[in-house]
């Protein structure tokens, strides 16, 4: 007999696949959608379980782990995976084909939704089903764009915004209810990730110049969203990086404005967010022993299951700060680089566990694993 569970449910639709289809070459444009549903796939099957694959959708969900902070971030980070993937294959196409010129067309948008469902396999697949899992899909056909003209979005349900503590209006979404005749009524809240891409891609970041400050380059044996959280959640952090460590941002999500306050031994940081991009960009601003520094979290995937991270420090102050930075910058270098050292002993302990958890039969995610590569420091 199934059991019921409670959790997030979430199902990433790349918008425009059937007209997409319909007017394009077949040989080359199912090669892209592969393609661009396996960025999504990816990107969210790191933090949740793929459900499955349903054509022009990932349909993926999680049994109460994550919170609205993970959540918004998957979401946000996937979306984002998708945009940079869709614009590299545009980027590099020489062919003329249909399918290739106008892979820019297709877009994405994601239902979220928290509740119960219950699982059972049949042919030797898992399977959702209830209420639930009946409300997220209808919420696919929506009319959100008609409405609003907004492109991509993700449309989180109020139910999961109560449940996680999201605040909607602190996070710029809009408010809507739409009526679907077999589940009632039902209120969410849209975030406009169109917008959102347009402002990532074309503003000006608190980027740190490659010639300036103290910078520490490190490979690391895990994706990107796995580094990135690790960085991001406080829990994670005292377990490599800091003997204590809290958050507090008026959004119920991580985005900019949010505050971090770190203790390391006799020190504190209190790190004020300013760029907060899944799973591209962390820009902080901090104080410390009266100088006040920029940094920066830069997050690259030179292959599968890898990360490879630039951090880099630098003071603000034109004055002071940039005459005292040379006589500490190499002490900051170093203890960056030992808490490197133990994320990634950390990192591979993870793995570790992971892989013996499969061997056992218990059911859980991993990712790729390759041998690591020497770290470099540099500034």
């Amino acid at each position: 007999m199934p059991s019921t569970r409670h959790g997030c449910l979430v199902i990433a639709d790349i918008g425009g696949y059937t007209r997409y289809l319909s007017g394009v070459e077949l040989e080359h444009s199912t090669d892209i959608l592969a393609d661009l549903l396996q960025t999504v796939v990816d990107a969210l099957g790191i933090h949740f379980r793929i459900a499955k694959v349903e054509g022009d959708a990932v349909f993926a969900y999680d049994e109460g782990e994550a919170d609205g902070a993970l959540l918004v971030d998957a979401v946000t980070g996937a979306y984002m995976s998708f945009m940079r993937r869709r614009r590299t294959v545009t980027q590099l196409t020489t062919c003329p084909c249909e399918a290739c010129r106008t892979v820019g067309d297709l877009g994405l948008k994601v239902i979220a939704h928290r509740g119960e469902f219950a699982t059972h396999v049949i042919a030797g697949g898992t399977e959702l089903v209830g209420r639930d899992v009946i409300l997220v899909h209808r919420l696919l056909k929506n009319d959100v764009t008609g409405r609003t003209g907004i492109g991509d979005y993700a449309l989180y349900t109020d139910a999961l915004v109560r449940e996680l503590a999201l605040k909607p209006a602190a996070l710029g979404w809009q408010t809507d209810r739409e009526h679907f005749d077999d589940v009632g009524e039902v209120e969410f809240h849209t975030d406009n990730l169109s917008a959102r891409w347009r402002g990532d891609a074309t503003t000006a970041k608190h980027l740190i110049p490659e010639s300036e400050g103290a910078a520490v380059v490190w490979e690391l044996p895990a994706p990107p969203p796995v580094v990135w959280e690790h960085l991001a959640h406080p829990d994670n952090v005292v377990r490599f990086m800091a003997d204590e460590a809290r958050q507090t941002t008026p959004t119920g999500a991580r985005s900019p404005g949010m505050a971090t306050h770190c203790v390391h031994g006799s020190q504190s940081f209190d790190l004020e967010v300013l760029d907060w991009i899944p799973y591209e960009l962390q820009a902080s601003r901090f104080s410390s022993r009266g100088i006040t520094f920029l940094y920066n979290a830069i997050y690259e995937q030179p292959e599968p299951g890898r990360t490879r991270l630039t951090a880099r420090i630098a003071p603000l102050q034109p004055g002071i700060g940039r005459l005292l930075f040379p006589l500490i910058k190499r002490r900051i270098r170093k203890q960056y680089e030992n808490w490197m050292r133990s994320l990634e002993d950390l990192l591979l302990s993870d793995q570790h566990e992971r892989e013996s958890a499969l061997a056992a039969g218990s059911s859980a995610w991993s990712y790729d694993q390759r041998p690591m590569e020497s770290s470099t420091a540099t500034g």
